[in-house]
């Protein structure tokens, strides 16, 4: 991150790729039909995976000097069932937050993330179809906060979005 002093007394942050960092990372991924178990199942599909993530920035002194907005850990759960007349189905997102190290002055932190979203599919007459999705049924806030300290003084910023569940109807209709 370059800092520079601008001629009305304010700071100017720009992001800067400067140095060298090291990544590694590990991610499964799995998806399940029950179909796939003998007998009589529902068309029911079963998703997951998980990602882990480390990182480490050469010229910023640790701890926390991973590569500015990876999460560390991120998680997702999902089912999804598919009929001749009615479809349906959700998941649920997770991502780490935590602290993070940006540069020797600056330093930034951010809460985990949680999303559940849920959607369910009608087929209608004549090749229409009507589609109900719900996201953001938590309604879990996010939070973030950064701070800049040099010999000049500490300066904080912390903000706080709402979370907010949102529905949506969309009515298909071929012609």
């Amino acid at each position: 991150m370059a800092l520079s002093r601008g001629a009305d007394l304010r700071w100017l942050a720009q992001p800067l790729n400067a140095g060298r960092a090291n990544t590694r990372g590990l991610e499964l991924e799995s998806k399940f039909p029950l179909k796939a178990v003998p007998g009589k199942a529902p068309a029911i599909d079963l998703r997951a995976s998980v990602g882990r993530n480390w990182s480490s920035v050469a010229s910023v002194p640790g701890p926390d000097n991973s590569l500015d907005q990876q999460s560390p850990l991120s998680a997702t759960l999902g089912v999804d069932y598919k009929g001749a007349l009615l479809s349906g189905g959700g998941g649920f997102v997770y991502g780490r937050g935590g602290p993070m190290r940006n540069s020797v002055e600056e330093r930034s932190d951010s809460s985990d993330r949680r999303d559940l979203d849920l959607y369910v599919l009608w087929k209608l007459s004549g090749g229409s179809q009507l589609r109900v999705c719900a996201s953001g049924l938590l309604e879990v806030d996010a939070l973030a906060g950064g701070s800049y300290a040099d010999a000049g003084g500490l300066a904080r910023r912390d903000t706080a979005n709402p979370g907010v569940m949102q529905v949506r109807a969309v009515l298909e209709a071929k012609f």
